[in-house]
């Protein structure tokens, strides 16, 4: 075989190559979404639960909406009137993703809650209060954290 079939060769190898790439790629990304999909479905109680006492009022986590470049994606998400104070938050999706070169910069995790939809209705208690949370959470993890939340569109606040 000439020079002229080892060149004629190498954009199929290299096409091949990368047509393999992709396909790889997307098993991988599928693989992810349903494991993450299923640890979403088996971990909404407990962080329901977890979340309802520091919020000081019951929230209600909708269904795992999948995953995408900035993060997994779920809703809608509802928080519900509490003891303490009549006011609500309702939000269509929330997409949790982890921003690397801030978490590097700052030598903690930097989690990014980027809201889509968020409606919050204050009411006002007997005490004047429109939102009382409950206790703040224990634990060590928390404190090496920082949660940045980003609005993806304009929110829509009514006080009462």
């Amino acid at each position: 075989m000439g020079s002229k079939g080892k060149s004629a060769m190498a954009p199929r190898v290299v096409i091949s190559g990368l047509g393999l790439t992709v396909v790889a790629a997307a098993a991988v990304w599928l693989t992810a979404d349903r494991l993450i999909a299923r640890s979403v479905d088996g971990l909404r109680p407990s962080l329901e639960q977890q979340l309802s006492t520091p919020l000081g009022q019951p929230i209600e986590i909708g269904p795992y909406r999948g995953l995408g470049l900035d993060g997994i994606g779920i809703g809608p998400i509802k928080i519900l009137p509490g003891t303490k104070d009549a006011s609500t938050l309702r939000v269509q999706k929330l997409t949790l993703g982890i921003d690397p070169l801030s978490s590097i910069r700052h030598l903690r995790l930097v989690v990014v809650a980027r809201l889509k939809g968020a409606n919050v209705d204050l009411s006002r208690n007997q005490q004047g209060q429109f939102w009382v949370p409950g206790p703040p959470p224990k634990g060590d993890f928390l404190d090496r954290v920082d949660l940045r939340v980003r609005l993806t569109e304009p929110a829509r606040i009514r006080f009462e």
